[in-house]
C-alpha cells in the first residue's frame, strides 16, 4: 500500500496525540466534529462509517468520509485502522504539513 508522506501511515499512540494537538489550532471551532453513520460488530473488531466537518480559521472547509477498524481486547483498544480521502486529506492540510504542523507520519 502506498502512503503520502504527512497524511498517511503507521502511527502510534503518542505520534497521534502530537498531531491532534498540533492540527486543533487550525480548526475555527478547536475541534473537528466526527460523525458515525453505521457501526458492524464482529467477535473482537468495530466497522465504523463515518463524515466529519471543521471550519478552519481560514475559511476552507474540512469534509472527510472515513472507515475505521477498531481492534478490541476485552474493553479496551487496542489499534484503530484508519481509511479516508488522503488526497482531500493532502488539499486541505498540505500547505502546514509541508512546514511541520502534521510531521512525518510514514513509516
Amino acid at each position: 500500500m502506498g502512503n503520502l508522506d504527512g497524511m498517511s501511515g503507521t502511527i502510534d499512540k503518542a505520534t497521534l496525540g502530537s498531531l491532534l494537538r498540533n492540527v486543533k489550532p487550525l480548526y475555527l471551532d478547536g475541534a473537528l466534529t466526527i460523525t458515525p453513520s453505521s457501526m458492524i460488530s464482529e467477535d473482537r473488531q468495530v466497522s465504523v462509517e463515518a463524515t466529519s466537518y471543521a471550519r478552519l480559521c481560514d475559511g476552507r472547509v474540512y469534509a472527510n468520509a472515513y472507515h475505521f477498524r477498531f481492534d478490541l481486547d476485552g474493553d479496551r483498544i487496542r489499534s484503530v485502522r484508519e481509511y479516508s480521502d488522503t488526497q482531500h486529506m493532502l488539499e486541505i492540510f498540505g500547505q502546514q504539513s509541508e512546514v511541520g504542523v502534521l510531521g512525518d507520519l510514514s513509516r
